[in-house]
């Protein structure tokens, strides 16, 4: 991949295949990086799982696809969601959900939602920049 100048690479977890710090107009947001195994859970799993953390309900799959954006990179077809809470503007995610030869990378932004505009085609741009490395 190819990060924007502007987002600075920090810890993470030992999970995390890499960690940023990406500047928007009120501070600053993380966006991890995470590759796991297999479908690493589904994706109808994964969403939800977002969606909770955020306090919002679960969806079907058919809900969350229709929700999902879809971008091709060199890897192949992922999938953008935007996850908001309307009622707590505080929280959100904007995740990719990336399937990759036997596994599946997550690239996961956590962001107030004043930032998601700010951010979005950096984000973008980020994960269009994936590719398997010569």
């Amino acid at each position: 991949w190819k990060k924007p100048e502007s987002w600075i690479e920090s810890k993470g977890s030992s999970m995390r295949l890499a960690t940023f710090q990406v500047p928007y107009s009120s501070g600053y947001a993380e966006l991890s990086v995470s590759e796991i195994g297999g479908d690493g859970g589904g994706i109808k799993a994964n969403v939800n799982r977002w969606r909770k953390q955020l306090g919002l309900t679960e969806q079907s799959i058919s809900e969350i696809n229709a929700s999902a954006n879809y971008y091709t990179n060199q890897l192949g077809e992922y999938s953008v969601f935007k996850i908001i809470n309307k009622e707590n503007y505080d929280n959100a995610y904007v995740c990719a959900i990336m399937p990759f030869n036997d596994s599946t990378i997550f690239i996961k932004l956590y962001i107030p939602k004043v930032g998601i505009y700010d951010t979005e085609n950096d984000f973008i741009d980020f994960c269009q920049s994936f590719n398997i490395s010569q």
